[in-house]
């Protein structure tokens, strides 16, 4: 790694947000507005900030070893924040939060693979 300013220790995760018309109620089905991904998570969110700043940013973390992990590398890449130090999981998925955003109002499902990216002591 080379010099940085600001080092970020969290999560990266990938936000899928949809813009609803209404919540459905069970069993309806519904049409969304719109859909994107993004990078997210706080950590990340603030070091691409930062970046774009032109401060140098590094993120310590983890990721999976599939698709997504490697769309987050690039975006992070992309905004000049160093992952030479994230940690690519072998046999993890990388977490996917589901944001359904409905009259400016926002329901957030968090993936259960935020707990297994989390870097331990051995890590």
């Amino acid at each position: 790694m080379d010099k940085i300013d600001i080092i970020g220790l969290g999560e990266v995760v990938v936000d899928w947000v949809s813009k609803i018309p209404h919540f459905p109620k069970p069993d309806e089905k519904i049409d969304a507005l719109s859909e994107n991904y993004f990078s997210g998570g706080v950590t990340a969110n603030y070091l691409v900030s930062v970046s774009r700043l032109r401060v140098k940013t590094g993120f310590i973390g983890a990721v999976g070893d599939d698709y997504y992990s490697d769309f987050l590398i690039q975006d992070f890449k992309k905004e000049n924040v160093d992952t030479s130090v994230t940690l690519k999981k072998s046999g993890f998925k990388t977490p996917v939060n589901f944001i359904f955003i409905c009259n400016g109002e926002k329901t957030i499902i968090q993936s259960p693979h935020m707990q297994i990216t989390k870097l331990s002591t051995s890590d």
